[in-house]
């Protein structure tokens, strides 16, 4: 089980006077008599993260997984409720309680969408624990698709956004952050830097972003993809490579790889590892740094910017990509989906360098970086498109977004190849739910 004491010690220093009685009970593992508690005081006042969470780890600690669910289906703020439920299962909370979800999610009716919504979605969080990814999918879809079936689950949009995305999707949050603005730079270091006679043709810049761990295994070929790409140019491409947290041996061996890669003009920076406390995901940090950086990356270019996954490598045929994204101010791939976070495919971004380009990029960057702050995991970089094209899209917004699915009518696959080296994404997955 989950290290009770040090979180009780710590939400000690959290929590409000009503709420000492119930956390003393706590720390003594005196569940049942806390629950009275904590429901008192929510019954008595307008709930906040702490008092819920409390409230539902007095109940699991019972086995009152039904009790909990009840709940959660029967508050006005599902947003709230569900993001702290994600928070207690990303806890591994339900680890050894297991026989009981498996015989509670056997038992739930198809015709009870309230109850299998939340059923399948821990099961899903207890497939992650056990790292079985396909059952992870398979289940977090069926608790989307029962979410969608119950008004009690799905008031407005942002009710059924969360049942996935614990908060990763909040076009309220979104609008407040471009409309404020907080600096998010992160102090980038020049480890290659071509010389200011190199010539370059291109109006614009491929940027990906990796740890010293992803790089060693994807940077090689995604940069030998770009030198073929643009080994009929009069120039080779350019990329920008920014590397997080690497070493000095791997910022060697990236410094290797340069001078092997004379079809590509190269730029790498660095940065080191982000601070981490218990909320803070490092992996998801990695895979969102792209969308965090390109803000000063576009400065420091003063170009056009193709941001790429660094495990999805580009085809011949890119041109025709950039091309077309020309029309617009940003440009991706979009999926017809329910589902916010698979709607915009965060694989390759062709942002233009103009106001509007780097008013998306600042945004992005605020964004995820307040959402990791706040614990986001699960496909965040995508979850933020969406929220960037919701609420900056024309014409209600001051941005032109492209669609190339429909412009170049082809596929994501069409014109990028992943990467068939599966382990250390698999691995890398996994880190990104818990």
């Amino acid at each position: 089980m989950w290290a009770i004491g040090n979180f009780f010690c710590t939400m000690r220093r959290m929590t409000s006077n009503p709420y000492a009685t119930g956390l003393s009970l706590m720390a003594d593992n005196r569940f049942a008599e806390a629950e009275p508690c904590f429901a008192e005081q929510l019954a008595n006042g307008p709930a906040d993260d702490d008092g819920i969470r409390l409230y539902y780890l007095s109940l699991l600690y019972q086995g009152k997984h039904r009790t909990v669910i009840e709940h959660v289906c029967g508050q006005i703020d599902i947003e709230q409720s569900t993001r702290v439920l994600h928070d207690l299962m990303m806890r591994s909370i339900l680890a050894g309680q297991r026989n009981f979800i498996d015989g509670l999610h056997t038992a739930t009716s198809e015709d009870d969408p309230r109850t299998r919504a939340i059923t399948c979605y821990w099961k899903g969080c207890l497939a992650h624990l056990d790292n079985h990814k396909l059952n992870i999918d398979t289940y977090f879809e069926d608790a989307r698709a029962q979410a969608f079936k119950c008004d009690g689950l799905a008031m407005d949009d942002a009710a059924r956004e969360s049942i996935l995305a614990a908060g990763n999707v909040s076009l309220q949050d979104f609008q407040k952050i471009v409309r404020e603005g907080t600096d998010t730079a992160t102090d980038i270091r020049t480890i290659v830097k071509p010389g200011d006679d190199v010539a370059n043709e291109h109006d614009f810049v491929f940027f990906m972003s990796a740890d010293g761990g992803y790089t060693d295994t994807y940077a090689e070929e995604a940069l030998g993809a770009i030198a073929r790409a643009g080994a009929n140019s009069t120039t080779p491409y350019a990329c920008h490579l920014h590397l997080i947290g690497a070493d000095d041996a791997a910022i060697e061996r990236v410094r290797d790889l340069a001078s092997r890669t004379p079809g590509v003009i190269l730029t790498v920076t660095s940065e080191p590892d982000p601070p981490t406390d218990a909320a803070f995901n490092r992996y998801t940090y990695y895979a969102c740094n792209r969308f965090i950086q390109a803000a000063e990356i576009i400065k420091r270019h003063d170009r056009d910017l193709l941001i790429i996954d660094i495990d999805d490598f580009i085809k011949d045929n890119v041109g025709d990509m950039t091309t077309a994204a020309r029309n617009y101010d940003v440009c991706f791939f979009q999926n017809p989906s329910p589902t916010p976070q698979v709607v915009c495919s965060a694989a390759a971004v062709y942002v233009t360098n103009n106001a509007q380009g780097r008013s998306f990029l600042d945004g992005m960057s605020r964004y995820i970086a307040k959402r990791l702050a706040e614990g986001g995991r699960w496909m965040l970089d995508q979850a933020a498109l969406y929220c960037a094209l919701k609420v900056l899209g024309r014409p209600e917004g001051p941005i032109g977004f492209g669609d190339f699915s429909q412009i170049l009518e082809a596929s994501l696959r069409d014109y990028l190849t992943e990467s068939d080296k599966t382990d250390a994404k698999n691995n890398r997955n996994a880190g990104r739910f818990g």
